[in-house]
């Protein structure tokens, strides 16, 4: 018997999916950038034992992103906030990003599988995109559109770590790291969407 379908947005009228986050600046370790920015009650959190495998989600995301000179980044979906692992990432080397960009519209979207479960053996497979950080395949940087006007950056499924808790309540976020800490580094989350793509 086939699992029935349905789109459920998960962070409905959670903080996180109702406000637009602040700019997030000076980093460069992982840093939780969700609107929020995983403050108790903010950030979208699983319950205890709620996954299951087989499980489908689709996550997505937007915003805009500042620099000075031309610093790497990557935005990933973290399991267990910022400080947890990431299930996917998207990573721009500094001589590929943009050269002093100016509030840069950026798009990420992954979709991935629950594969297993347990509090040591919880296993995800998630994979997406990442648009907006890269101007040129050739790592051409620029503060204006060019041509292509951006190159979409793979965002591969997380391996050195496959093991997730999922037995316990853990938060799922959006976070960012940056090569260089500057106050005109800042991202900028404007929409995030966390979405059941099978029964909850």
């Amino acid at each position: 018997m086939s699992t029935p379908t349905w789109i459920t947005l998960a962070n409905a009228n959670m903080f996180n999916q109702v406000n637009t986050g602040t700019a997030i600046s000076n980093f460069t370790a992982a840093t939780d950038i969700t609107p929020g920015t995983n403050v108790a009650g903010n950030a979208y959190q699983t319950a205890p034992a709620q996954l299951y495998p087989g499980q489908m989600w689709r996550f997505t995301a937007n915003g805009i992103w500042s620099s000075t000179a031309s610093p790497g980044i990557s935005i990933g979906i973290y399991y267990g906030g910022a400080a947890g692992s990431p299930l996917c990432y998207g990573s721009v080397a500094a001589a590929s990003a943009w050269s002093n960009a100016a509030s840069v519209p950026w798009y990420l979207q992954a979709m991935g599988r629950v594969t297993a479960t347990g509090s040591a053996t919880g296993a995800w497979n998630v994979v997406g995109m990442l648009v907006g950080m890269q101007p040129t395949l050739g790592g051409t940087t620029g503060t204006g559109p060019v041509f292509p006007p951006s190159v979409v950056t793979p965002m591969p499924q997380y391996t050195a770590n496959a093991q997730y808790d999922t037995s316990v309540a853990k938060q799922i976020t959006l976070a960012s790291t940056c090569t260089a800490s500057a106050a005109a580094n800042a991202i900028t989350v404007y929409n995030w969407s966390v979405e059941y793509l099978t029964e909850p």
